[in-house]
């Protein structure tokens, strides 16, 4: 039995070999082609030699070469009020502010005969008589 599975395996062996060579192969004629070193930019990209020196930035600030703001196609307008023609439709979560709630317990035990509370969560103030 072992000796009909060693050609199995040196087949298979060979047969990857094979294929590694060829995709090794491929990769490189195709990488050839299209390889960018550092002297060959991008053709895209803005030429850094040309570029303006960036003005000097207050901590926060960001500067994008205008070049570079062209090509990203960016655009900018002074800021204004204005009304919205159109309705925005968005979906989110009411919730209660959590840092507010209280819990309150009583420290005895008994009946509850009259509360002055309408349903639970209902907002009250300091000194509101519950009972």
């Amino acid at each position: 039995m072992e000796q009909m599975n060693r050609p199995i395996a040196v087949l298979t062996f060979l047969a990857g070999l094979a294929a590694g060579a060829v995709i090794t192969l491929t990769a490189h004629r195709y990488a050839g082609n299209h390889i960018h070193t550092v002297s060959s930019p991008a053709p895209h990209l803005p030429d850094a030699r040309h570029s303006e020196p960036a003005p000097p930035l207050r901590p926060g600030e960001v500067y994008i070469d205008p070049s570079m703001l062209q090509n990203l196609g960016v655009r900018s307008v002074a800021v204004t009020t204005r009304t919205i023609r159109d309705s925005i439709r968005t979906t989110g979560y009411v919730d209660y502010d959590q840092e507010r709630v209280v819990s309150v317990n009583a420290r005895i035990s008994g009946w509850i005969e009259k509360l002055n509370v309408a349903y639970v969560g209902q907002q009250v103030s300091k000194g509101q008589r519950l009972l």
